[in-house]
Order: structure tokens, then sequence, then C-alpha cells
């Protein structure tokens, strides 16, 4: 599960990050970290701490709960209350 979560975050990072049209230096740079970490994060390869969640939220325009939410295995939403 940790891995799959892994790669769920790094893909919602990764898109968040293109809708807000910035590059991985800049979002690095904004949530002080380096870009080596965001390009870990976004790879799947390394889990962000909350604290870090958080910020890369603040500066994305997104939540959390939007980062890390796992989809249940019906695909629906684990708090639509279906399945």
């Amino acid at each position: 599960m940790n891995e799959n979560l892994k790669s769920i975050i790094g893909a919602r990072v990764k898109a968040a990050r293109k809708a807000n049209n910035l590059t991985q230096s800049a979002l690095a740079e904004a949530v002080h970290r380096t870009i080596e970490a965001i390009s870990n994060i976004e790879r799947g390869k390394s889990l962000p701490p909350l604290d870090l969640l958080e910020r890369i939220g603040e500066v994305l325009g997104c939540s959390v709960g939007a980062l890390v939410e796992v989809p249940a295995a019906d695909g629906s939403s684990p708090r639509s209350g279906r399945g």
C-alpha cells in the first residue's frame, strides 16, 4: 500500500503543479525543498511528510486530502458512502 500511496500522491502533485504552470524548480523554491526532492515525490520515490504536503497544497491551491485520498477498489471515493 505504501508504494501505491507514494505513486498516487506523486501523480497528483505533478498534475497540480502542471495545472498551475509551475516548474519543479518553482515548486521546490516555494516549499523550501530541492528540485530533487520534488522530483522524487512526483516519481513516487519518496513519501513527503504531512507538513510538506500542507505546504505543497497551499502553493498548488489544493487540500492535503485531494493529494492523498486513495480511491476505493470500485473507483468510488472512500467518503462517498458507496460500496
